[in-house]
């Protein structure tokens, strides 16, 4: 990523990061790498777009976050906690902020018609709303 920023005429006026890895699993049964590969989709890619751009100095640097972080969803230990170290980590930058993002139902990060989701979620319901507008 370094080489590609570099070889850009045009300078970075700010970044979006939106990236989610979901390694869904009650805490007993999680290992290392499912909180590894959760953190490298959050902090890991902050972190990396801090070392190819000089953040402090961008427009804006604006995270995607999420309802686990702020309420907890069961089997998302590992999320709800890359969330809420990427949001500390934005709130050391001056310009950045995180943006919670509401549930959308009808995808595959919400309850998307499975049962046992349905059941682990349900009390985010009314803080989701539908991509079809209902």
């Amino acid at each position: 990523m370094s080489r590609l920023m570099k070889s850009e005429a045009l300078e970075i006026g700010g970044c979006i990061i939106l990236t989610a890895v979901l390694a869904d699993r009650t805490f007993q049964h999680m290992t290392e790498a499912d909180f590894s590969a959760v953190f490298a989709a959050k902090v890991g890619v902050l972190k990396t777009i801090q070392h190819v751009i000089d953040v402090d100095h961008a427009d804006f640097v604006v995270a995607f976050t999420s309802m686990s972080g702020l309420f907890g969803f069961g089997g998302q230990t590992n999320y709800g906690a890359a969330n809420t170290e990427l949001e500390e980590e934005l709130a050391q930058i001056p310009n950045a902020f995180s943006f919670v993002c509401p549930g959308v139902l009808d995808t595959s990060l919400m309850l998307a018609g499975n049962d046992m989701a349905a059941r682990r979620l349900g009390h985010a319901v009314e803080w989701s709303f539908s991509a079809e507008g209902e």
